[in-house]
Parts: structure tokens; C-alpha cells; sequence
């Protein structure tokens, strides 16, 4: 806790506002599973940071609505984050942020009405009289429903009758004031919910109430008069299909005119289904002469894309021989990824199975050397499951030869840190000499990417000399995969997890990592006090501040 505390205290020498939210986001679960108020005000801090980085000073030659999107986008993703902790700070956040984000239109952002009503969800199973507040509001503000309303309904069914009834009239009146019949989306969100509430009276067994009654009527009325009904019948056929069964049994005879206008297995009929039916049965049937035969008879321009699609199937589940078979027609380079694909899954299997000496000999057949240092480092987990610590130790020493051997780049920086990670649990102390050669290859890209950064064409990493944080290559491909891999080195020796963070060169990157090892230890310590706490009130936590 003194190291999380550290990392938040320094976010404020980072110039970027975008840096600092990144690092309180990340805090924040640890916060918020220890201390109410102080889990308030680092949202209070969040929604100042996103108020500062909207309100900066936008370039030239960035297209305005693009950056609205942009940072529409970021909200939403920080609120969802925090909502897996609380989904009331989250709506807290998205209240703070809302001035941030608007722009002149009324339903200008349907993914936030969406996640409100995602978070009213979740509020309703403690608070049922809240969420219909939530949703009351979001039938008032929004335009469409989102599907996810019909989920909300139905936990606040659960938690309390008449206030759910409540909602489902207003929802239906909602509805009323639309137009089901020009726009498909309001007949499909009526469908469903009709669909939803007809079951759900069924099931309670008494007699359909007068609200589920006029969504029947405005669902058939919607269906009949739809705009769709001549030209794309499929369209109210697909809206329609999951409520026949409450159409049938509350409005018949409105049912059975809608029936004679299309078929509701209409769309799916026709002679490009009939190839795909004839290739889907001969892919089940495992039989690759009749694959061969299904795909020959396909339009020319399909046939390459069944056979892939065929020849991937195989491959991932290790048949060799019918990989071979059915790759023989590719291009060259296409035949030899999927047979490095059926190899390797191959190898995984027989690992799965215990048998590790074929799954070593197909390991070897893998060309790419990154790739086998990856499949060795799965082959010695499954080793370690099977106890067979020294055949595990032995081939992750055969993956680290060839890691270590390797040209620095991307892809041997992804295998190094996977190898680290199993020596995490084979023999901890042979990854930190692995975690030590990342950190020293991190210095060196950092250290030329600043400079060559502002020469380059594509999205930028740095801003105002300073890595930009949760986006781009660079946190993306080095930071982010080394700050996890010595989290996971923290639950084990949190001093050389330590050392190894402080071996980043940029203050914000070494903050996230720092935070990272932090988060490792305590992940842990959770992890056993709530195994241990099993049958106690919850949040009642190891350092019991909450």
C-alpha cells in the first residue's frame, strides 16, 4: 500500500493529464476494496483529469467530431472499469465527465445511455427503487432502447414486483411515442421484450396483464403496417422471431395475417445457404473427400475461403494429415502457416495428454525459434501440472537458448517475457536474469523512439517528451507486457520486482510498472483473504479499512 500510495502521489509531476488517469484508473479497485472516501475522491480526481484533457489545446489538423469520438470512447471504457468495482461511482464519473462529451444533438451518444442502463442493472440487485430511477431518466433522455433495458427490467423484477411493473409500462409507453413500423430497431427491442415478458408471465402462471396485452398489439400493428413488409420481409421476419409464441397465444388472428405475408424461415433459404448447408454438413462429417467435393461445387470466388476455413478447423485441432489434405490447394505461404498451426496444436495436445515426447519432437518441427521458445514455455506448464519439474526446468532452458540467442525485436521481447513467466512457476529466481535483459532492451528502445518519434508518419508514442500511456506500440508491445510479468515476479519477491521496476528509465513508465508490482502483491493477498474469509460479511478485507 505505501508503494500504491507512492505512485499516486508522484502521478502529479506527469504532464499529461491522459498519464495520470491511467494510473488512478488502474489504482482504483485496490482503493475502493479499502476505503470509501478515499475511493470518492480519487473519482473526484479522475473526472478532473478528464476535464483537463478535454479542455487542452486541440492541434490544428485534428478533425474535431474525431476527437469528441476519441474521448466519448476513453469515458466510456474508464466508467465500465470503474463499474467493476462500483457501479455507483461509476455513474458518478459519468455525471462529473457528461459536460465533456456533449454536443448539440439530443441522443447524440447512444453507447452512454446504454451504459447507464448497464450500471442501473447492477444497482438494481441492492437498490431496485434507484435503478428505476436510472431508467426513468433513460426513457425521458435516450431515443432507441438498447437490448440491455430488457435485462434491467428483469432484475428489477426480481428484486421487487411493483416497481418492475412500473418500468414495464413506462417502457411501453416509450415505445408508443416511436415509430415500430419505419424503424426496424424499435420493432426488434419490442419484439424482445414482448418475447421476455410474455415468458416470464408464463412461467408465474397467471393471466397476461393489459401492458403485455398492448405490447402484443403494437408489435402486430408495427409488423403489418411495416415499411419493410414488401421489399425486405426478412427484416420484420428476423425482428419478429422470437416472439411468435406470444403473438400466437395473444393475438391469433393478428398472428396468423402476419404469417401469410412471409415465412419466418424465409431468409434463411436460397442457393449461396444451400452451398454453405452442403459445406457445413461435410466439414462435421470430418470426411475431407466430401469437403473437397462440398467445395467444389461453390461458386468459384468461395472456394478459397472454405478451404481455409476448413483447413484452420483441422488445424487448430491438430489433425496433421487432414490439414496436409486439404492445404495442398493454397498458396504456398498460406499451406505452410496452417501446418505450423496444426503442428504446434499437435504438440499441445500430446503435452495435455503427458505424453512430451512427441509433443518435443513436433515442437521441433516449428521453424520460427520465437515460437518454439513460446510452445516449449506451454509444454513446461503442462510438464509442471504433470509433476515433472526437471523435464519443465529442462525444456524452459532449451527456450531461453534461443531467446537469448535471438536478434532483439518485438516478437523475441514477447517470447522472453513469456519464458520469464513460466520460470515464475518452475524456478523463480532463472526469470530474473530474463526480466533484467527486458529491462536493459526497454531502455534502449525508449531511448532512440524519443528521438526518432517525432519523425515518424504514424500515431505518435511520446507527447511533450513524455510516453504516452495505455496506447501505442510502445506501452502496448514493451511496457505494459514487462510491468505484468514482474507483478506476477511481486506475489513472489516483491524486492526484486522492485528492482526490476525501477529499472525503467521514464518516470511515467516506471510509475505504471511500479503500480503494476503493487497490484501483484495485494491481487494476492486478496486472493487468500477471501479464500480465508469465506462465510464472513463481504468487503470485509485484509487491512479491514473498509
Amino acid at each position: 500500500m505505501n508503494i500504491l500510495e507512492g505512485v499516486l502521489a508522484s502521478t502529479g509531476s506527469l504532464s499529461l493529464p491522459q498519464n495520470r488517469l491511467v494510473i488512478e484508473l488502474q489504482a482504483f479497485p485496490i482503493v475502493w476494496s479499502r476505503s470509501d472516501s478515499r475511493a470518492r475522491a480519487l473519482i473526484n480526481q479522475m473526472a478532473g483529469e478528464f476535464a483537463q484533457a478535454a479542455s487542452s489545446n486541440q492541434p490544428n489538423d485534428e478533425n474535431p467530431e474525431a476527437a469528441l469520438t476519441t474521448r466519448r470512447e476513453q469515458r466510456i471504457a474508464m466508467a465500465r472499469t470503474i463499474a467493476a468495482s462500483d457501479p455507483e461511482m461509476a455513474l458518478t464519473f459519468l455525471t462529473a465527465t457528461l459536460p465533456y462529451v456533449r454536443s448539440n444533438s439530443r441522443d447524440d451518444d447512444p453507447e452512454d445511455h446504454a451504459l447507464v442502463i448497464d450500471l442501473a442493472a447492477q444497482v438494481a440487485l441492492h437498490n431496485p427503487a434507484r435503478a428505476l430511477q436510472l431508467a426513468e431518466q433513460q426513457l425521458k433522455e435516450a431515443g432507441d432502447l438498447p437490448p440491455s433495458f430488457i435485462d434491467l427490467l428483469e432484475q428489477v423484477e426480481r428484486n421487487d414486483s411493483q416497481t418492475g411493473a412500473q418500468l414495464f409500462r413506462d417502457a411501453v409507453d416509450h415505445i408508443k411515442q416511436q415509430t415500430p413500423d419505419d424503424d426496424a430497431s424499435v420493432l426488434s427491442f419490442a419484439a424482445s421484450l414482448l418475447a421476455s415478458q410474455f415468458s416470464r408471465q408464463s412461467e408465474n402462471g397467471g393471466p397476461p396483464d393489459s401492458t403485455l396485452r398492448a405490447l402484443a398489439e403494437v408489435v402486430a400493428t408495427a409488423g403489418l403496417n411495416s415499411r419493410y413488409l414488401q421489399d425486405q420481409p426478412y427484416i420484420v421476419s428476423n425482428a419478429l422471431s422470437d416472439c411468435w409464441p406470444a403473438l400466437d397465444s395473444l393475438l391469433p388472428a393478428q398472428s396468423t395475417a402476419l404469417r401469410q405475408n412471409f415465412s419466418p424461415d424465409a431468409a434463411t433459404n436460397g442457393p449461396v445457404q444451400n452451398v454453405w448447408q452442403n459445406f457445413n454438413q461435410a466439414l462435421s462429417s470430418g470426411d475431407t473427400s466430401k469437403l473437397l467435393a462440398a467445395i467444389a461445387e461453390a461458386p468459384e470466388r468461395g472456394r478459397n475461403n472454405m478451404l481455409q476455413q476448413a483447413a484452420r478447423g483441422f488445424a487448430n485441432d491438430g489433425d496433421l494429415q487432414r490439414t496436409r489434405e486439404l492445404a495442398q490447394a493454397l498458396e504456398p505461404w498460406q499451406r505452410n502457416n496452417l501446418l505450423q498451426q496444426a503442428i504446434r496444436s499437435a504438440s499441445e495436445a500430446a503435452g495435455r495428454k503427458g505424453d512430451f515426447a512427441s509433443a518435443r519432437q513436433l515442437a521441433a518441427q516449428i521453424t520460427d525459434e520465437n515460437s518454439r521458445a513460446t510452445l516449449l514455455s506451454e509444454l513446461a506448464l503442462s510438464a509442471i501440472g504433470a509433476g515433472k519439474p526437471r523435464l519443465a526446468e529442462e525444456m524452459l532452458g532449451e527456450a531461453t537458448s534461443l531467446v537469448m540467442n535471438h536478434t532483439a525485436g518485438t516478437s523475441a521481447f514477447s517470447a522472453q517475457l513469456v519464458v520469464a513467466e513460466a520460470y515464475l512457476r518452475v524456478n523463480p529466481a532463472e526469470a530474473i536474469p530474463l526480466l533484467e535483459r527486458s529491462a536493459r532492451q526497454i531502455e534502449q528502445a525508449l531511448s532512440a523512439a524519443a528521438q526518432l518519434d517525432g519523425f515518424l508518419p504514424d500515431i505518435h508514442s511520446f507527447e511533450g517528451g513524455e510516453l504516452i500511456l495505455n496506447q501505442g506500440f510502445l506501452y502496448q508491445s514493451l511496457i505494459q507486457p514487462y510491468a505484468d510479468a514482474t507483478a506476477d515476479l511481486a506475489a513472489l519477491d516483491l524486492a526484486a520486482a522492485r528492482t526490476l521496476a525501477d529499472r525503467i528509465p521514464l518516470p511515467e513508465a516506471r510509475l505504471i510498472t511500479e503500480l503494476s508490482v503493487a497490484r501483484g502483491v495485494l491481487r494476492d493477498k486478496d486472493q487468500v483473504q477471501a479464500t480465508s474469509n469465506i462465510g464472513f460479511p463481504e468487503h470485509q478485507l485484509w487491512l479491514g479499512q473498509r
